[in-house]
């Protein structure tokens, strides 16, 4: 009788099985969701150290933080997982990996995004502390890449006065011009195509004045965000397109910002506003970011 095979077939199963790599446990510090809309005075309670806050537009909610609504407040919360809902007026809720769980008032589903799980390392990044609008640097050698989408992104300075026109010239990282333009505005947009996700160029802009041109802007480096951050946040602003819901538009607003995509961020920031007259928290996030009309 041949068992030795076997006995050895068996001992081979057992070896593969115990160098297996044990599944991860759940972070519990991860955030769970964020806040994409908010009325009314709404509580955060921490799930570990119980410590009560005001919850703002875009805080990030983990497992066992509990979210109370006063009269009139509602607040709607975007899980990472897709799902999104809307906590009604005097309302007690807390954050759960499977959703919310509530102990007193009213949740409404919203449906789902299936991009939102893409969108967490975004939501969490550190949200640029300059803003680059008009290119303002702290010092000579400080110079932050100016972020891009790679398909149509708008390049935005700052006026100088009495200009009749301006040169922009946008380069690649070896040097070879890829596109260049003459406009008597101070914004461009540049057409689809032209730049690479992901990639590195140089920007070089030139006032022009009585014939004269002047260098505003020398050798200052450009950056294209990734393909698929692109296609996440794609992706929130055709939720906000088919849905009409401006919490949508909100959250789009905070990614762009967190991606560097200021041009954008500001532009849907100004549509949310007037979506939105008399928020607190909209305004709020207006002074925030800086956008003006």
């Amino acid at each position: 009788m041949r068992v030795f095979p076997l006995i050895l077939l068996g001992i081979t199963l057992l070896a593969c099985i115990a160098f297996l790599p044990a599944q991860a446990p759940p972070d519990e510090d991860a955030s769970l969701a964020i806040v994409t809309m908010i009325t009314g005075h709404v509580v955060k309670v921490d799930g570990e150290t119980k410590e009560k806050t005001d919850l703002p537009l875009f805080g990030l909610l983990r497992q066992a933080d509990q979210v109370k609504t006063d009269r009139g407040a509602s607040v709607k919360i975007a899980f990472f997982s897709g799902e999104a809902c809307l906590i009604a007026e005097k309302s007690h809720a807390v954050i759960t990996r499977a959703g919310v769980t509530m102990k007193k008032g009213k949740v409404q589903h919203l449906g789902r995004l299936d991009a939102l799980p893409e969108l967490q390392p975004i939501a969490s990044r550190e949200r640029p502390g300059l803003n680059m609008t008009g290119f303002k640097v702290r010092s000579a050698t400080e110079r932050p890449p100016l972020m891009l989408l790679a398909s149509r992104p708008v390049i935005a300075i700052s006026p100088v006065a009495e200009t009749e026109k301006y040169h922009f010239s946008i380069r690649s990282a070896g040097g070879g011009e890829v596109f260049c333009c003459t406009t008597s505005g101070t914004s461009i947009e540049v057409p689809a195509g032209v730049l690479e996700p992901e990639q590195d160029y140089r920007l070089e802009v030139a006032a022009e004045r009585g014939g004269q041109r002047q260098f505003v802007l020398r050798d200052h480096p450009l950056r294209t965000i990734s393909a698929a951050d692109a296609k996440a946040r794609d992706a929130l602003l055709a939720k906000f397109q088919t849905s009409g819901d401006v919490s949508w538009l909100l959250l789009l607003v905070e990614i762009d910002w967190r991606l560097g995509l200021e041009v954008e961020a500001c532009r849907e920031y100004l549509q949310a506003a007037r979506l939105t007259p008399g928020n607190p928290a909209v305004q709020e996030l207006g002074g925030r970011l800086g956008c003006e009309e």
